[in-house]
């Protein structure tokens, strides 16, 4: 949710990816997916600078 509204929808494996971390919360991060789950897994986090 970003603003009392809905940015993505499904199952967290299908909808979160690096782009939308991002976006959402201003930090790169490498994504990878649990072998034995397939539930995505944040690593690498590093907060990007504020957009002008």
């Amino acid at each position: 949710m970003r603003d009392g509204g809905i940015v993505a929808q499904g199952a967290p494996a299908e909808v979160v990816t690096e782009a939308l971390v991002r976006e959402l919360y201003g930090v790169a991060c490498t994504l990878l997916h649990d072998p034995a789950t397939g539930a995505p897994l944040l690593t690498d986090l590093r907060r990007l600078p504020p957009t002008p």
